[in-house]
């Protein structure tokens, strides 16, 4: 039976954004404080056009223009951002798969600690009821009240595994978009500095143009890939549930000496959903007048492969998983 899975999706490097998003703002800044051409000077720093040629086909003078920041301006805008808060932002940041992993280990061994007392005592119960009612370990009785009580707790375990890696990827989204709004804040206070300058420069008016979130748009990015990714593990869980459900299943009934019946004719909602390394499909089906679902293989199936497993009993076919 195939596993699906898959490796999840990286945050953008959080140092390319940064830079992206600062070459943006400092362009926008310059091209705004340019649009008069006019020298500024005021506590931060000064700016000015300076005349550095001729244009050869039109004659008009070619400008550059420079803003100078005093020391303490230029510091701050000078200061790397510190990434060590978000996941995957490079050297002493956490790591995405650790991250990941010790949050879903963490919650799965707190929701077993509240389910391996209870399954405790679910199979101290049903000892104690099965030996009341006279049933003895290896009968008939005995056997399939325990297969119903293991599969009822592995179902458990299985959801306590799901509600973990959803648990998992939850807070670790929440502990990234906490880590991306405080690079965010540490760009808007380096660039505060450029930002005040340009206003205290003033203009007279002069037209301006807005700068775009670059941030933003590299985050909704991630946000999608990270959703499909989710999605892509969810459903790659469910399939990795259903096949430790068969194992535990097929281990099971090896330990039963008695026939399972197995004949098509005596089930209902019968849906194929995997196949054993012998070539035999399992199915997900119901028995009928039962609303519980289980797994499990055809017996006419069987007995084309492996005829010595099937034994009709009182005209039902039944297989002996033992002799798989």
């Amino acid at each position: 039976m195939s596993k699906g899975g898959g490796n999840p999706p990286q945050p953008v490097d959080p140092y390319r954004q940064a830079g992206a998003q600062y070459a943006l703002n400092t362009g926008t800044a310059n091209y705004n404080a340019a649009l008069n051409r006019t020298g500024n000077t005021n506590a931060l720093g000064s700016s000015g056009w300076n005349v550095y040629g001729t244009d050869p086909s039109t004659g008009a003078p070619l400008y550059n223009f420079s803003t100078q920041l005093n020391p303490q301006a230029q510091q701050s805008i000078s200061t790397p951002l510190d990434t060590s808060q978000i996941y995957g932002g490079g050297a002493g940041s956490p790591s995405v798969t650790q991250g990941n992993d010790q949050v879903r280990n963490s919650l799965f061994n707190q929701q077993m600690g509240y389910l391996a007392p209870q399954y405790a005592q679910q199979q101290t119960s049903q000892n104690a009821q099965l030996a009341a009612e006279g049933a003895t370990p290896g009968s008939e009785a005995w056997n399939n009240a325990q297969g119903n009580l293991a599969r009822n707790q592995t179902f458990g375990e299985n959801q306590a595994a799901n509600s973990a890696i959803s648990g998992a990827t939850g807070q670790q989204a929440q502990l990234q978009n906490m880590g991306l709004q405080g690079l965010n804040a540490q760009q808007l206070a380096q660039q505060e500095p450029i930002n005040l300058f340009n206003m205290l420069s003033g203009g007279g008016g002069a037209s301006t143009a807005g700068n775009t979130d670059i941030m933003n748009a590299f985050n909704q990015q991630y946000q999608g890939q990270a959703n499909a990714y989710n999605a892509q593990q969810a459903s790659a869980n469910q399939q990795t549930g259903q096949e430790e459900q068969l194992a535990a299943m097929l281990a099971m009934y090896a330990m039963i000496p008695s026939m399972i019946p197995s004949d098509r004719r005596i089930k209902d909602a019968i849906i194929p959903i995997g196949k054993l390394d012998n070539g035999l499909t399992v199915y997900k089906f119901r028995y009928k007048g039962d609303p519980r679902t289980t797994i499990g293989l055809m017996a006419d199936e069987v007995e084309k492969i492996l005829p010595h497993a099937v034994a009709e009993i009182n005209g039902i076919k039944h297989v002996n998983y033992g002799a798989l």
